[in-house]
């Protein structure tokens, strides 16, 4: 297990964007019980997931799940559901490697000039040992990160710390997610070759940058981004976009 500085503050960061696109429902349950089931295959053994409003959520019954998602739809100051403009579920599991929260807003097909309308936030904790939280390993944090993109298949995601998230605050509208690990999807184009502070591996219909973790939070964001330079990712369509 690795600790570069990066991973060893309060917690990691995580979050995964995509702009509207249709989604049915039954699609939006199968990619939240993947979500699910892969985050606990990297988390280990542990407490169930809990819920935000809801409570405990001991099985994994696609209704269950899909009843989930529709308590957390969208509604107008009426109470109308809005499930064009999505879903919303926020929901924790702690275990023997850690605690990951998930804030999901995700199923809006209206898209948006402002940022892309869906997104799947994430903090990564470290676990308690001997009375103390320690920070978690790098290995877990690319873990979770791969059970994301898998899930949800978003334009691009990324694995941060605070300190690279203040470096990315003047990044244009539609940006790609930076941050010392960078996933940006086939969809955005073919990323070239990197160069000497930053590494390039595929991952899941995409591909995954890796920043050398000996360097600071800006230099890591500047060394990632100087890479996507070369594809259209920085600015990512905006074309019929209505809010």
């Amino acid at each position: 297990m690795r600790y570069p500085k990066w991973v060893c503050g309060e917690r990691v960061l995580l979050r995964a964007e995509w702009d509207g696109r249709p989604s049915s429902s039954d699609d939006l349950s199968n990619s939240l019980l993947a979500q699910l089931r892969g985050v606990d295959a990297v988390l280990g053994a542990g407490e169930p997931w809990e819920v935000d409003g809801v409570g405990t959520i001991r099985e994994y019954d696609p209704a269950v799940v899909q009843e989930l998602l529709e308590q957390g739809v969208e509604r107008g100051d009426d109470g109308t559901a809005w499930p064009d403009h999505g879903y919303n579920v926020i929901m924790n599991r702690r275990a023997e490697r850690g605690f990951v929260s998930l804030r999901l807003k995700v199923g809006a097909s209206v898209p948006r000039r402002r940022r892309p309308v869906n997104a799947v936030s994430v903090s990564v904790v470290g676990p308690v040992a001997g009375g103390e939280r320690r920070a978690p390993d790098v290995e877990l944090v690319e873990e979770v990160l791969a059970t994301i993109v898998r899930a949800w298949d978003p334009d691009s995601a990324g694995a941060f710390d605070r300190a690279a998230a203040r470096a990315v605050e003047d990044a244009g509208r539609f940006g790609a997610v930076l941050g010392q690990r960078t996933w940006v999807s086939e969809r955005l184009g073919v990323v070239p070759a990197t160069n000497s502070g930053v590494t390039r591996s595929s991952l899941h219909r995409g591909t995954l940058l890796a920043a050398d973790d000996a360097l600071d939070a800006p230099t890591a964001v500047a060394e990632v981004r100087a890479v996507l330079a070369g594809v259209s990712v920085p600015d990512l369509p905006s074309e019929g976009r209505t809010a």
